[in-house]
């Protein structure tokens, strides 16, 4: 009984100390490090990716023999007594039963950590696909958005084109921008790769007959004579023409000026539009590439986080009104320019009516003078011949009065030549007869009726001297009326070159 009970009891003394051994406290360490990439600092408050594991002391008690020392005598000896190998087997079948069950609590441990991490894991994957699934669709949404306004905003820089080369003389190539793919990778052309060149100096050549054709009537119309050079209607209407020519050219240049900076923002609005456009292209290649990244796709690998992706640039509102602004601006600029365009085509029409109007006005008031230069001559040239005819007359009237003096030399002399001869007469025959009275009354009348002749004569004289300086008047003025009425005609003519209305308008 002695045997057994020793043996016995180094057993429990045996256990005793394994049990010991296994309770004695230990340090505790977490393990961490079950998934690459995962630091401490990963782990906060409320955030359990993984589980703990407490694996101090594992190698030391897989490696270390336990078993109680010898004794004084057996380490003399060099040999074990029965009941210290009979311990010694016991404490090794000891050990071994529990080291199978910490074994077996770790595997669990462990198949439960990679539960819990495959699970965080595929549900983290789960939530940056759907997360990038919707990113991708608020990416292709806005920038449809985005194709759709460049698209509108080249057609309305075209139209403002169209309409400056209506303002101006347009020698540049004509502007046909390419369309962007809306669903393509390629990138976005750019501004000077599809704009043409336009003249920088402003022309506006549509008003440029009409007013040379005023400006040279104005100039020919300054080579009239005399009671010609009036202000007549004509230079009322020339005048009137010259200002509406100068209010219209100012009109189309101001709205010439107000299209070109029309279009400069337009163009600024389209940079915007196509940089904002390249960057939401670029962003969906790069979102669609990262979400078709999965756990068994071979382009997956280790990288280094980027600490731009942790700063970043902005927020989702702040991503999303950035584009809504641009958009806004492009709305408001199209806006600007459809009305821009209207008050263009507005102020070409007033012009080109303005420039008709006048025109008319001006070509009825030239017309209207040249019918009354025209009936002018016609009474100025009937009116001298009047006067020629009169003249005529006169001369005849004249040669006959000449004529008529002429005719009383010889009454005169024949009557004095009678009353000399009987002044000769004796004595008493010296009669104061009957033939002496009537011939000293002859003698009377014959100067009186001279005299009156000669007054008559001068009279006749001083009136064809008249009528002739005023035929010469009349030849001069129907000399100037076929003067000015040349000249009329010949403004008549400068302007029966007339610019149509489609020009007018810049069609």
């Amino acid at each position: 009984m002695e045997g057994p009970a020793v043996v016995q009891a180094v057993e429990e003394v045996g256990l005793d100390s394994a049990r010991q051994e296994v309770a004695a406290p230990r340090e505790t360490t977490t393990f961490t490090g079950l998934v690459p990439h995962t630091q401490a600092r990963d782990v906060r408050p409320g955030n359990r990716p993984y589980s703990a594991v407490d694996v101090t002391g594992m190698r030391e008690r897989l490696v270390r023999a336990v078993s109680p020392l010898q004794t004084v005598e057996e380490a003399r000896a060099g040999e074990f007594t029965p009941t210290r190998w009979s311990g010694h087997h016991l404490d090794r079948h000891t050990h071994a039963q529990d080291l199978m069950q910490r074994s077996e609590k770790l595997r669990g441990r462990s198949r439960h950590t990679e539960t819990y991490t495959e699970e965080r894991t595929q549900s983290a994957e789960n939530s940056v696909t759907q997360g990038l699934d919707q990113r991708l669709a608020s990416t292709l949404e806005l920038r449809t958005h985005l194709h759709h306004a460049i698209n509108n905003t080249i057609d309305e820089l075209a139209l403002q084109n169209t309409m400056k080369s209506r303002l101006q003389t347009d020698t540049g190539h004509v502007w046909e921008p390419r369309r962007p793919q809306e669903h393509g990778f390629e990138s976005y052309p750019r501004s000077e790769d599809r704009m043409g060149t336009y003249p920088l100096g402003v022309a506006l050549f549509a008003l440029e007959l009409p007013e040379r054709n005023n400006e040279e009537c104005i100039h020919i119309r300054r080579f009239r004579y005399g009671v010609d050079r009036t202000r007549d209607p004509v230079v009322f209407a020339l005048d009137k023409e010259k200002e509406t020519l100068r209010t219209g050219r100012s009109l189309l240049t101001q709205t010439l000026k107000e299209t070109e900076a029309q279009i400069s923002r337009l163009l600024e609005v389209k940079r915007l539009l196509e940089h904002d456009w390249s960057d939401k292209q670029e962003a969906f290649q790069l979102d669609h590439f990262a979400a078709k990244l999965a756990n068994d796709r071979v382009k997956a690998q280790f990288k280094a986080v980027s600490a731009a992706l942790n700063e970043g640039v902005s927020v989702p509102d702040t991503w999303s009104l950035r584009s809504k602004e641009h958009l806004d601006v492009c709305r408001r600029e199209i806006t600007t320019g459809s009305q821009l365009r209207g008050a263009a085509d507005q102020a070409l029409r007033d012009v080109a009516r303005d420039a008709e109007d006048t025109a008319e006005a001006v070509d009825v008031a030239l017309n209207i003078r040249i019918a009354e230069l025209n009936e002018a001559k016609g009474r100025l040239t009937e009116k001298d011949g009047m006067l020629r005819q009169e003249i005529a007359q006169e001369e005849v009237s004249i040669a006959s009065l000449r004529q008529a003096l002429q005719d009383k030399e010889s009454p005169l002399q024949v009557a004095q030549s009678r009353h000399w001869t009987r002044s000769f007469r004796p004595g008493a025959d010296r009669c104061l007869d009957q033939p002496h009275y009537r011939l000293k009354d002859e003698l009377q009348e014959l100067p009186q009726s001279i005299a009156s002749l000669r007054e008559r004569l001068r009279a006749s004289e001083d009136t064809l001297e008249d009528l002739h300086r005023l035929h010469e008047d009349f030849a001069k003025d129907i000399l100037h009326r076929e003067h000015t009425l040349s000249l009329e005609r010949r403004c008549v003519t400068v302007r029966s070159v007339r610019q149509t209305q489609e020009k007018l308008q810049g069609l």
